[in-house]
């Protein structure tokens, strides 16, 4: 990721974090742990009442851990949707690695002969062949 955003440096780009917010601002700089340094940034408020609100921030860091998406934003792109109305962007709960790291442990659990969701054959399952104590 950092090869990336040394190409971003010094350019407009758009974030979105971790509790929904999204940032639009010039990257300024930033460190090995993906903090990030933004002049002139705003952020975009969105609601179903009112149009986009712009809210100026100006010189802002943003800690690395609490984002989600980074993207590069043309001159095309920007001014678009002032008229928008949309629902807030809602938390991001579960992180990307979380879920990676629970599907490779099902994964490996199948390959070992578990299944998530025993297949019933009669009155015993896998789960109590395997020693465990669980009925069906």
């Amino acid at each position: 990721m950092a090869s990336t955003l040394s190409e971003l440096t010094n350019k407009s780009i758009t974030l979105l974090t971790c509790d929904g917010r999204l940032i639009t601002g010039t990257l300024l700089g930033y460190d090995q742990l993906q903090n990030l340094i933004l002049k002139q940034s705003y952020e975009k408020v969105y609601s179903m009442e009112a149009p986009v609100e712009k809210v100026e921030l100006g010189l802002f860091v943003v800690r690395g851990d609490n984002v989600a998406v980074i993207s590069e934003v043309t001159t095309a792109d920007d001014g678009k949707d002032e008229d928008v109305r949309a629902e807030p962007i809602p938390p991001i709960n579960a992180t990307f690695a979380q879920l990676d790291v629970l599907q490779i442990l099902l994964g490996y659990l199948r390959l070992e002969g578990f299944h998530a969701f025993p297949k019933r054959k009669g009155k015993t399952s896998k789960w109590r062949n395997k020693g465990s104590d669980i009925d069906n």
